[in-house]
């Protein structure tokens, strides 16, 4: 980890990209560490164009955590330098969405599914991003009003989903 932080300026920069899910983990590690939310949604997003299996993977939590780095960065919550600016900010949240919704038809696949304990996980993931700290900037009607009515409207839209999407697994319980 010490050689890889040699990297985190070019890293801030675009400089850099990991190039192994190893030097990845390592990378996206010492990021949270310094709070350089914005240098993870980047690299996450690099990863997940190099190899979209890394974003499918619910059971790792990949696209998720990009997405709360994502939404950490827009909220303004990043020390990256040069933090990002708000026309990039309203990218980030953008892209968490998109993130989160491409995790949330997963997640409803797997309700659906004929094996309870894949039922009970999605369950649970989907009241842990209810709950999730991390995601307030999408979330919290407090917050979600500092934003542009579309951005509203698309955050909104998102968890009265994974609301649906809980209530109908509850209906079937």
């Amino acid at each position: 980890m010490a050689a890889l932080q040699d990297k985190l300026p070019a890293l801030q920069k675009g400089e850099f990209k990991p190039r192994t899910n190893d030097e990845l983990r390592m990378m996206v590690r010492l990021c949270k560490i310094k709070k350089l939310f914005f240098a993870n949604s980047r690299m996450y997003a690099d990863a997940f164009a190099d190899d979209p299996k890394l974003a499918d993977d619910l059971n790792t939590g990949n696209r998720y955590n990009a997405a709360c780095y994502a939404a950490l960065a827009a909220a303004g919550q990043s020390k990256d330098d040069p933090p990002p600016d708000e026309t990039k900010k309203a990218e980030l949240r953008r892209q968490a969405l998109a993130w989160l919704r491409a995790d949330l038809d997963l997640w409803g696949k797997r309700l659906t599914s004929d094996k309870p304990e894949e039922r009970k996980m999605a369950v649970e993931r989907l009241r842990h991003w209810q709950q999730d700290t991390d995601l307030s900037g999408l979330r919290d009607a407090a917050e979600l009003a500092k934003l542009p009515t579309d951005e509203q409207e698309a955050s909104r839209k998102l968890w009265a989903d994974v609301q649906a999407l809980l209530d109908k697994a509850d209906a079937k319980k």
